[in-house]
């Protein structure tokens, strides 16, 4: 077997790179392992930082002696994790094939190695596959074959890609005008709100951190992510001290466990849906891309709907309506749920447009509703194309809650409004 290099990006936090220094040096294939390690310059106008990452710089040298060979780059500049991990990674594919990637946060059982290095090798030649990942912290029993299953998302706790996928990545390409919204809406919810900011407030969108843009291009492309079932990395680093993370201080990952030995993996590119496995699909969904944390900083209400009817004024003054979406996707007879403010207003815009709103549905009860029938339970209703949903903030709740009584897609109202001003506005399909 072919042992990839490990790169390991370091700055000041001197405890948590320890820990992982020290977990990686016991993995089972340590010593078969080169290792590079970037570490990140202090920042001259943060206090003590000059001392903190002088330590650390000091103390990662005791390490030297426990892989293939040890390497410390020691960066003279901060310009950010951004810069210091593009620039580490693409180094080291100057010279390798493939890398396994480690934050100074992810900490790694023993045998974390062996099963990034044999899923190298066995997906190497697959170009649907974009990368590796060894963190799942789902202690659910997954009724599908082998050790770990194909899911259509990027993350960035503890993985491992090829040089020629790497070399297809641009961090500077624009992805946005690609992503299919209701698919990563569904799949990929850490990453929706940005996307829609950024392809609505496209002028004046932030620079975003690497895993994002990286996402970004494998939703985009249409590639998938091989995930092992077991959890064979760890976050250490949810603190106060975080840089590219939240605090949490409840998080447990029941699924790690650091003296895991296993080395006999079998592997299995079977796609994790709602379909296929929904129970376990959504705990994925919201602990893998830990949305407990995300959700309340990424999902402001006000800021949901400001963007959403922004985008909906621009549509309609440039002459567009949402209705070109339902044609699009060869829609016909919807059923809106959400019966406020958003849900009336999306019923009379679809109306316009020729499309057959059936029903709708609130957790609220409407007896007086003269418009259309307004359920508030789910048995027994008429099949239509497509379910729309208004309350969009809850939109994940709502759609884990109602997808068992429905075999048509359920999709946001403001996935809506997005994908026509991406293809009407922005690539002037219009």
């Amino acid at each position: 077997m072919e042992y990839a290099p490990v790169v390991v990006f370091s700055y000041n936090r001197y405890a948590e790179i320890m820990r992982i220094m020290e977990a990686l040096s016991n993995n089972i294939g340590a010593k078969d392992t080169d290792v590079f390690i970037y570490s990140n310059a202090p920042v001259p106008e943060k206090d003590g930082d000059a001392e903190k990452v002088k330590r650390i710089r000091k103390d990662l040298r005791k390490f030297s002696n426990e892989f293939h060979s040890y390497h410390i780059i020691e960066r003279r500049e901060n310009k950010g994790p951004n810069e210091n991990m593009m620039y580490g990674i693409q180094e080291v594919l100057s010279r390798y094939d493939r890398v396994i990637i480690l934050e100074d946060d992810i900490l790694t059982a023993h045998n974390f190695l062996a099963f990034m290095n044999q899923a190298l090798d066995k997906y190497e030649n697959d170009d649907e596959v974009f990368s590796i990942c060894g963190y799942n912290p789902v202690d659910l029993p997954l009724d599908m074959p082998g050790d770990t299953f194909a899911y259509d998302a990027f993350r960035s706790w503890g993985w491992a890609t090829w040089k020629n996928r790497w070399q297809s990545f641009d961090i500077r390409e624009d992805t946005l005008s690609r992503i299919n919204l209701p698919k990563v809406h569904s799949e990929g919810l850490m990453y929706i709100s940005c996307i829609r900011n950024d392809i609505i407030w496209r002028q004046s969108a932030p620079s975003r951190y690497l895993d994002f843009k990286l996402a970004c291009k494998q939703m985009a492309d249409g590639k998938t992510v091989i995930y092992s079932k077991e959890s064979l990395c760890d976050n250490i680093g949810m603190t106060e001290n975080s840089v590219t993370s939240l605090s949490d201080d409840t998080y447990r990952n029941n699924n790690f466990f650091l003296d895991n030995t296993k080395l006999d993996f079998v592997f299995s590119k079977k796609k994790l849906s709602i379909k296929n496995n929904p129970d376990y699909f959504f705990c994925f969904r919201d602990k893998e891309f830990a949305m407990k944390i995300y959700f309340s900083r990424n999902f402001d209400r006000n800021v949901l709907y400001h963007n959403m009817y922004y985008a909906l004024s621009f549509l309609y003054f440039k002459g567009y309506s949402i209705g070109y979406f339902f044609h699009k996707h060869e829609v016909k007879k919807i059923a809106i749920y959400g019966w406020g403010e958003s849900g009336k207003y999306l019923y009379e815009l679809v109306k316009k447009d020729g499309i057959a709103v059936l029903y709708a549905m609130d957790r609220n009860e409407f007896p007086n509703e003269k418009r259309l029938v307004v359920y508030h339970d789910f048995e027994n209703l008429l099949e239509i194309d497509m379910v729309v949903v208004s309350a969009i903030q809850a939109f994940s709740k709502i759609e884990e809650k109602i997808q068992p009584f429905f075999k048509c897609p359920i999709v946001s109202m403001d996935d809506v409004v997005v994908e026509c001003k991406v293809d009407l506005i922005d690539n002037k399909k219009g």
